[in-house]
């Protein structure tokens, strides 16, 4: 969708973003890099560069850094603060850029940012800000969170959702933290997890951590049906509906899904993967571990 980017600013999260819209975004025919800056010590901790960068221009520094991973890949480089003027031609201007400033009429513009341990996307091309101000980590940011951060936007723009946005004008958070808060979530199901005793016999493990999900797919049939998608519910190999209120304890789970996994690939473990809100109701997944790494 977009063939051209334009990336203003390579600190931080520009620095990242950078390269991974070179590894991500699949319809990138050409980059083009913003940023009048030097590299310096301070930039090594929270960015892309290393020391060997210290006193290069930020574009060049990127430039060697991602000029060999796209092969036919258009890099262009622009040393300019480019507060004001002519934006490059591009289907799309990103601006990571420290400080705050107006939208640019008739591009297609994003700005992108962290705040208060979130990434912010701000779509919006009707913002007027009354001073330029120079924003700042309120919170503590470290390597993983921008990479995960740039990620995020890559797969925006990639999939396509990043235009849907565009087009409404909307303001788009997104938690740093979520996988350490989904690790804490786990822990602590872990720990509140009832004794269970049920029957073993041969395939009683074929569902590898289908107890740490039992009490909360038992509670969500209480009021609907659950689907279950035998390998995934983009390509699922068996589809099942478990009617409501049919679950009252963890064998009933575990004798329904059970024999589901038993119709194909009868060797393989699976992992469950319980999602209780979606469009569709609650949804089981039952994953085989199977796959490659």
């Amino acid at each position: 969708m977009y063939g051209s980017i334009c990336l203003i600013g390579l600190g931080s999260l520009g620095s990242f973003l950078s390269r991974t819209l070179v590894d991500a975004c699949r319809s990138l025919k050409q980059l083009i890099l913003v940023d009048y800056d030097i590299v310096t010590k301070d930039n090594l901790e929270r960015s892309l560069y290393d020391e060997s960068d210290i006193g290069r221009l930020k574009i060049d520094a990127i430039f060697d850094k991602i000029k060999h991973f796209r092969p036919g890949l258009s890099i262009q480089k622009m040393a300019s603060r480019l507060i004001s003027g002519v934006i490059p031609i591009s289907d799309l201007v990103i601006d990571c850029r420290d400080f705050h400033y107006n939208p640019i009429e008739n591009v297609q513009m994003i700005r992108t940012y962290i705040s208060s341990g979130k990434l912010v996307i701000d779509c919006r091309d009707n913002i007027i800000y009354e001073k330029n101000r120079e924003g700042s980590y309120s919170t503590l940011v470290l390597k993983h969170h921008l990479l995960y951060a740039s990620a995020i936007i890559a797969n925006l723009i990639d999939t396509g959702n990043i235009k849907k946005l565009i087009d409404k004008d909307l303001v788009q958070t997104f938690e740093l933290d979520y996988l350490e808060k989904k690790i804490e979530d786990k822990l602590n199901r872990v720990e509140n997890m009832p004794d269970v005793i049920y029957d073993s016999y041969d395939g009683d493990q074929r569902l590898l951590n289908l107890l740490e999900n039992s009490q909360s797919i038992i509670s969500a049939n209480k009021n609907s049906p659950i689907t279950v998608y035998v390998g995934g519910k983009i390509r699922p190999t068996i589809k099942e509906v478990i009617p409501p209120n049919r679950l009252s304890n963890f064998s009933d789970l575990f004798s329904l899904l059970l024999p589901l996994t038993q119709l194909r690939f009868p060797s393989n473990y699976y992992i469950v993967v319980f999602s209780p809100i979606t469009p569709y109701g609650p949804v089981i997944e039952l994953i085989p571990d199977d796959g490659s790494a």
